[in-house]
């Protein structure tokens, strides 16, 4: 219910009344499940580059020939000018996002040009220095989600080859610091993305949490696919949430859980890469897998219900890229 209220106030912050109705187009949309998808999407992913220094068990990029590259500001203006009614932008795709050098530039366009309500972010972390920590603030960023997929240095380097535990502390340390010097009101959460190497590490984590004084942690299943590793596949119904939402009561922290009750991305969240190609989903980001076009070369519209993703939409059981998908569809 949290979450709901907040996609329903952001949705209002700027757009007011055709928030409102952007808000109830998605959710009929969502109900039917037609081949055609919402015209003019309220949410949009949209990937400002595919380089990271790190090799991620569960990353599909440590997996694939992915090609590599940057958003340009240019680009991103020929692309973000496609969309009317956007209300939330995420700047995250399979690299991390600080590598991009126009990454706050692409965050004060959609504050302030776009209007958009709520802009957010997915980092790994490594790079959240002083100076970076005070350009995310003066961005305007609403939302950064850390990625800490373990409470101890030797599992979480084991997960994420080439990053640093100590260093990925000090620097949210440095990120909440940072938000209370300009008293901002920036939401910082960490993203723990469970699996078998981390499952133990789960009640630490919530004890992490409160001490960083973070806002959040989202608690997210790893998509096995995803990670080319079916051993990797973890069903959140397992877990002992009473034990975990007590812990969090006792520390004065706040869990959220990546509940998949459905897949909802084709019709709602387009996904959108670095060169500007339109492909299923953020768990489907490789445009060389699968792609519908390129919105750089084509109009977002004419892609997004052209009839080879309405065909896609109408016939995802057939397709061997969501046999494994978390996000079952229905």
């Amino acid at each position: 219910m949290r979450k709901k209220i907040y996609y329903i106030r952001d949705s209002f912050r700027y757009k007011k009344i055709s928030g409102l109705f952007g808000l109830a187009r998605a959710y009929l949309t969502l109900k039917t499940k037609h081949r055609q998808a919402i015209k003019q999407p309220i949410f949009l992913l949209l990937e400002p580059t595919t380089n990271c220094t790190l090799q991620c068990k569960m990353c599909l990029r440590s997996n694939s020939k992915i090609k590599r590259g940057n958003l340009s500001f240019d680009n991103y203006i020929k692309i973000i000018s496609q969309f009317d009614s956007l209300s939330n932008l995420c700047l995250t795709g399979l690299g991390e996002p600080f590598f991009n050098n126009e990454i706050f530039k692409m965050i004060e366009y959609a504050k302030k040009i776009k209007k958009i309500s709520y802009v957010w972010i997915s980092s790994n972390g490594q790079m959240l220095n002083k100076n970076i920590c005070e350009e995310i603030i003066k961005s305007g960023l609403d939302s950064i989600y850390v990625s800490v997929d373990a409470a101890s240095a030797p599992v979480y380097e084991m997960i994420r080859t080439g990053a640093k535990f100590e260093l990925l502390i000090d620097n949210i340390k440095i990120l909440v610091d940072t938000k209370k010097k300009w008293r901002s009101n920036i939401n910082i959460k960490i993203d723990f993305t469970v699996m078998k190497d981390n499952f133990a590490d789960l009640s630490n984590m919530v004890r992490i949490a409160s001490d960083l004084k973070v806002d959040d942690i989202l608690i997210s299943p790893v998509n096995a696919d995803f990670a080319n590793d079916p051993k990797l596949k973890i069903d959140l119904l397992k877990f002992k949430r009473k034990e975990l939402n007590c812990l969090a009561r006792k520390c004065n922290t706040h869990i959220e859980y990546a509940d998949y009750k459905g897949c909802f991305e084709p019709w709602v969240r387009p996904y959108i890469t670095w060169d500007g190609f339109l492909t299923p989903c953020a768990v489907r980001p490789d445009p060389s897998e699968m792609n519908f076009g390129n919105v750089m070369e084509n109009l977002f519209v004419d892609i997004w219900n052209n009839e080879r993703f309405q065909q896609f939409r109408a016939s995802p059981k057939k397709s061997e890229l969501c046999r494994d998908c978390p996000r079952k569809w229905k």
